[in-house]
């Protein structure tokens, strides 16, 4: 049985901590102002190129990796793989991969006090510009091995587009630099509204995973 991870713990480590529900924790100062504007000015500039289908091309790569061939829909088909088809345009991979290191050891600090947790890294930028949303979703359910899910948030100056907890009764709009860190289970169910006109929603998701599957069958949650 994992140690449960609490505020006290992320706040041992210097951040500064709201636990907003039970469990729902927003550190507001996980990155710096100038970390902020740095991570704004790249993924922002990205071109519609880098943008446009990187999402299957990658989902792909991770296929054979993972199953050995890539016939997605087959995959689909069996319950093996979970595709948000309209994703397309909305994931792509984070460049700097210097500075993706650096977040990546500075969040994995908070889940080594848990212990035999790992986290993926801040390896994909999503964006949601307007009318697009993400459905509600728990994260377990495409992925056993998720115990928690993390979003690193980069700017707020969108239209709408609020992340919700469908059983908390929880709207928000975290500021930039804040990480959200929750539960991958079903009481954690969340997602995001209809992103309105005007500038383009950005954050970087990751999970975090036992790292002894046990067996378990790990499904697809890089990207979904």
């Amino acid at each position: 049985m994992l140690k449960e991870l609490t505020k006290e713990d992320i706040e041992s480590l210097g951040f500064e901590v709201d636990e907003i529900k039970p469990r729902v924790f927003a550190i507001t100062n996980f990155l710096s102002k100038a970390e902020i504007d740095m991570v704004f000015n790249e993924v922002s500039s990205y071109s519609e190129e880098h943008w446009r289908h990187r999402y299957l091309e990658e989902m792909k790569r991770s296929c054979l990796e993972k199953f050995g061939r890539d016939d997605i829909e087959e995959l689909v088909a069996e319950g093996l793989l979970e595709v948000t088809w309209d994703f397309a345009d909305k994931n792509c991979a984070y460049q700097n991969e210097e500075f993706a290191e650096t977040m990546r050891l500075r969040a994995q600090q908070i889940f080594d006090i848990v212990g035999g947790l790992q986290l993926n890294g801040f390896l994909v930028v999503h964006r949601q510009y307007e009318g697009t949303d993400l459905k509600e979703h728990y994260d377990q359910y495409s992925d056993k091995l998720i115990e928690y899910a993390a979003i690193l948030y980069i700017n707020d100056d969108y239209t709408a587009g609020e992340l919700f907890f469908k059983h908390l009764n929880l709207d928000l709009r975290p500021e930039p630099g804040t990480l959200m860190i929750f539960p991958g289970t079903e009481p954690f169910t969340h997602g995001v509204r209809v992103t309105g006109a005007g500038p383009v929603r950005y954050n970087l998701p990751t999970f975090i995973k036992r790292k002894d599957p046990a067996g378990d069958m790990a499904g697809w949650a890089d990207f979904g």
